[in-house]
C-alpha cells in the first residue's frame, strides 16, 4: 500500500449531476511527499501544505495515562504554507456511504505555480452497499456471540484449558517442523556439488 498524503479540497469538485449523495470527507494521494502531510486546496484554488515542530515530552513510568507513562509529541509552531507546485496529481477517495451507497471517486487536478489550472473527474463509482452493511450486521452478531460463549462456565472451564492445550501443541509443531527444515536446509547447502 505505501506512504499518502491526505488532502482537503475546499475547491468546488466537478461531480456528476447525479452524485447519489456523495460528500466528500477528504482525499489521498500518492503524487506529493508520500510523508502522511496534510495538504489542502482552498476555496481560491490554491494547494498548502500543514507544517509544524514537534516537542517530545518524557514520560513518568508511575503516571497513570498512557500519554503520562510514556509520554507525548505536541505540535508547536502550527502553519500553513502555499505550494508553489507545477505538477498534475491524481486526488482519490473511498467512503464507506451511511445511506445507500459506497464511493470510489478519483480526480486528475493540474496546478501551476500552486494554483489549479485544470481539474477533471476521472472515475466516480456509486455502489449499492447492502451487501456490506448485512455483512457487517453478521460479523457483528457473530461477535457477540462469540463474547456470550465465552462468557459461559463451560468455555471457561473446558474450552479456554483446550484451546490453549491445542495451541501450545501447533506452537510445539510448528518449531519442531521449522527446526528439521533448517537441518534439511543446512544438509543440502554442505553437501551440494
Amino acid at each position: 500500500m505505501g506512504m499518502f498524503d491526505d488532502i482537503v479540497c475546499k475547491y468546488p469538485l466537478p461531480l456528476p449531476e447525479d452524485n447519489k449523495g456523495f460528500k466528500s470527507n477528504g482525499f489521498q494521494t500518492k503524487d506529493l511527499n508520500n510523508a502522511l502531510d496534510l495538504y489542502e486546496i482552498r476555496e481560491d484554488g490554491t494547494l498548502w501544505l500543514f507544517e509544524c515542530e514537534r516537542e517530545y515530552t518524557v514520560g513518568d513510568p508511575n503516571g497513570v495515562t498512557f500519554s503520562e507513562r510514556f509520554g507525548e509529541v505536541k505540535q508547536i509552531n502550527k502553519r500553513w504554507t502555499h505550494v508553489k507546485l507545477t505538477k498534475t496529481i491524481n486526488m482519490y477517495t473511498y467512503q464507506h456511504g451511511e445511506d445507500d451507497y459506497d464511493y470510489w471517486v478519483e480526480f486528475t487536478i493540474e496546478f501551476v505555480g500552486g494554483f489549479i489550472n485544470k481539474i477533471e473527474l476521472k472515475k466516480f463509482e456509486a455502489n449499492d452497499n447492502k451487501e456490506r452493511k448485512e455483512n457487517l450486521r453478521l460479523h457483528i452478531e457473530e461477535l457477540k456471540r462469540r463474547k456470550e460463549f465465552e462468557s459461559t462456565v463451560f468455555y471457561k472451564l473446558i474450552g479456554k484449558p483446550y484451546n490453549k492445550t491445542i495451541w501450545f501443541i501447533a506452537c510445539v509443531l510448528n518449531s519442531v517442523g521449522s527446526f528439521i527444515t533448517d537441518i534439511g536446509y543446512k544438509f543440502y547447502r554442505n553437501i551440494k556439488i
